[in-house]
């Protein structure tokens, strides 16, 4: 947990998860609020491991993520000190009530049309994509999400986070996944982690980075507002969220990166103060 960040309460609809249904009623608006966005996530936990208790509900977008594969890494190493109390698949009825249609997605290095064939056309003709689009094609695995509650274990106290939390992952791609959860829905994250943003040879086809991104485009321009603040590597340039430069500090070392906070000083808060800042120490 952030110490310049306040402590919520654990929130009553995560507090009556049925632990013994694991068919219970998928909250969506529930999970949406107030939750942290990560997209090309992958198994990253470090923002999990240091705003646990600051926000109860993570949503992980990667689509290069096999369903095996993230029952394996819950099961080991899985979350240090929780244990999991409820999993079970979501369906696209669930995660987009009113339905939703994506809309054209522009990026400057990619043409629209590749764009297009690349969303829609994962088994398509390699050869009629450009070879950026065609080198990152080969990272999509099977669409899948799957909802998490996890819960710390007895032995641990407050000091070590929240007493449970929520995680929605999703294999999806980062942009169109913002665009269904939150935009259709009418809703914004609190926050979005951007640590590693996958593109080059980590298969993700556009950067997250640069202010004209498909992301920053998406996340920026939603009618239900911006998240409040940004989890990144110090590599983000979107002017909404400027570092301060008065604030001391080197950050904290994540298994990924140098993992910085800033504020969006466009919709201030006083409940996440005025000031951009540094995450301190872990």
């Amino acid at each position: 947990m952030i110490d310049r960040l306040p402590e919520k309460a654990l929130p009553k609809w995560l507090a009556d998860v049925d632990v013994g249904n694991q068919s219970s009623p998928f909250p969506l608006m529930d999970v949406l609020n107030d939750s942290l966005y990560y997209p090309s996530s992958r198994f990253d936990g470090s923002p999990i491991r240091h705003l646990s208790g600051n926000i109860h509900s993570f949503i992980y977008a990667d689509y290069g993520v096999t369903s095996d594969e993230l029952e394996e890494e819950v099961k080991t190493p899985g979350f240090l000190g929780y244990h999991k109390i409820l999993s079970r698949s979501v369906t696209e009825k669930e995660l987009t009530p009113n339905g939703w249609q994506p809309p054209p997605l522009v990026s400057p290095n990619v043409s629209p049309k590749m764009v297009s064939r690349f969303l829609s056309e994962p088994d398509g003709n390699p050869h009629a994509l450009n070879f950026s689009v065609r080198f990152n094609m080969r990272f999509r695995k099977k669409p899948f999400a799957t909802w998490f509650v996890f819960q710390r274990d007895d032995l641990r106290n407050n000091e070590h986070g929240a007493k449970r939390f929520s995680l929605l992952y999703l294999c999806a791609e980062g942009v169109t996944t913002y665009q269904a959860l939150y935009v259709s829905n009418n809703c914004s994250a609190l926050g979005i982690a951007l640590i590693v943003d996958g593109s080059g040879f980590g298969g993700n086809w556009a950067s997250y980075y640069p202010r004209n991104s498909p992301l920053a485009t998406t996340v920026l321009n939603n009618p239900a507002g911006r998240p409040r603040f940004l989890f990144h590597d110090g590599s983000v340039r979107w002017p909404e969220y400027p570092e301060d430069p008065n604030f001391p500090g080197g950050g904290i070392w994540s298994k990924r990166s140098l993992v910085f906070l800033a504020r969006d000083h466009g919709k201030i808060s006083s409940d996440y103060g005025k000031d951009g800042y540094l995450l301190p120490q872990w």
